[in-house]
């Protein structure tokens, strides 16, 4: 969340961390007449979150 807040912020600055691109499920709905149920996942990636993964993963490899 933070890298995506980073991003955001200073692609004013920078357009090239505008670029976003959204990938998991969208909502989908079961609807079996007595009970409703929905799901679903989405996630939103950029370069400054991309950058943030990578650092977490080598800092935790680290420990």
């Amino acid at each position: 969340m933070a890298g995506s807040a980073i991003g955001q912020a200073l692609a004013v600055y920078l357009p090239v961390l505008k670029n976003f691109t959204t990938i998991g499920l969208n909502n989908t709905t079961f609807n079996l007449h007595f009970l409703q149920v929905s799901f679903g996942l989405t996630m939103s990636l950029g370069p400054v979150t991309g950058l943030g993964i990578l650092l977490g993963f080598l800092a935790y490899r680290k420990l």
